[in-house]
């Protein structure tokens, strides 16, 4: 049985919730403060009317000291989760109700990327698989994360596993 056999029998991955993300970069401004440096068109943040130049206080209630506190606290909520953002606009204190979007799904411009929940041992695990958009039969390589605690589902292909597996996609694989 093929693996797209295989893919074709499990459940669809939109029952797995994908990881929230904010549309917003943030860092640490001159005098320490969480700042926002970019709110993406069209992202969750801006949406909720979050610019760039507001500080950053709090989300959900609990302070926020760093940008990286921040990315945390956002990343162990998903997509479609409502978050309260505590922040400084021009001086007032505010606090936004802001929807947080699911992570995008990967793409590739060399493969189909197809997204299955398979279950394993009672719950269900995301898979990713691509197919290479050439013909023909083709060799399989199979890439299971290695030892740290994030996903290969990333959507950056520009570093980590990232960079391997659009290269092997590049090449056919």
């Amino acid at each position: 049985m093929s693996i797209l056999s295989v893919a074709s029998t499990v459940w669809a991955a939109a029952e797995l919730p994908r990881h929230g993300v904010i549309g917003l970069a943030v860092e640490a401004n001159a005098q320490n403060r969480v700042e926002v440096q970019t709110a993406v068109p069209g992202g969750a943040g801006a949406a909720a009317g979050i610019q760039a130049g507001d500080l950053i206080q709090s989300l959900d209630g609990a302070p926020v000291t760093t940008a990286v506190e921040f990315a945390r606290a956002v990343t162990r909520h998903v997509g479609g989760d409502t978050v309260k953002v505590g922040i400084v606009h021009a001086g007032v204190e505010a606090v936004k109700t802001v929807v947080l979007k699911p992570r995008p799904l990967e793409t590739s411009p060399y493969a189909e990327v197809m997204y299955v929940a398979l279950p394993v041992r009672g719950s269900l695990r995301r898979a990713i698989v691509t197919r290479p958009k050439k013909a023909g039969r083709l060799p399989a390589v199979l890439l299971m994360q290695g030892v740290g605690c994030y996903s290969m589902d990333a959507g950056d292909r520009r570093s980590g596993y990232g960079r391997v597996v659009d290269e092997l996609e590049q090449r056919g694989l």
